[in-house]
């Protein structure tokens, strides 16, 4: 969405604390795409409040260790991001990005997504790897 407005994403979440379409057109989609009735994985923040009857997972990480990841990550290059310097540049950017998100839920839906009560599973990842977070999702998701 940024990227098809020419801007980049924090651009985008600043419009969005003033203009509710930069949510509601996301939020909607995945609201009908919840009630197709077709499985799949999705990945948002908003996901686990438009799509209420899902298994809904929160993966956490230490602030220095999820900068570190992105900037490292980062470093190939997105259009609808901003050029970093520094993992702890990257780091404030993305607490005020945060920031921003809670701000704008609060807002439009009176809700908070970092309240771990919204989860049916809260997975703190900072010292694992992808595997292992995929093993204790196993562990615990539905069978189906």
């Amino acid at each position: 969405m940024a990227l098809e407005r020419g801007m980049t994403i924090e651009q985008l979440n600043a419009l969005g604390e003033h203009e509710a379409f930069t949510d509601t057109e996301v939020d909607d989609y995945q609201t009908k795409l919840g009630a197709s009735g077709a499985s799949f994985i999705i990945d948002g923040r908003m996901s686990w409040h438009c799509i209420p009857h899902a298994f809904k997972i929160f993966l956490t990480v230490d602030p220095d260790e999820g900068a570190r990841r992105v900037f490292s990550a980062s470093k190939e290059g997105r259009e609808d991001e901003q050029t970093y310097h520094s993992a702890e540049e990257l780091k404030t950017a993305l607490q005020e990005r945060n920031a921003s998100d809670q701000r704008r839920y609060q807002k439009y839906y009176g809700v908070d997504f970092l309240d771990p009560h919204n989860y049916d599973m809260v997975i703190d990842t900072t010292h694992l790897s992808p595997e292992q977070i995929f093993e204790q999702i196993l562990q615990k998701a539905p069978k189906t």
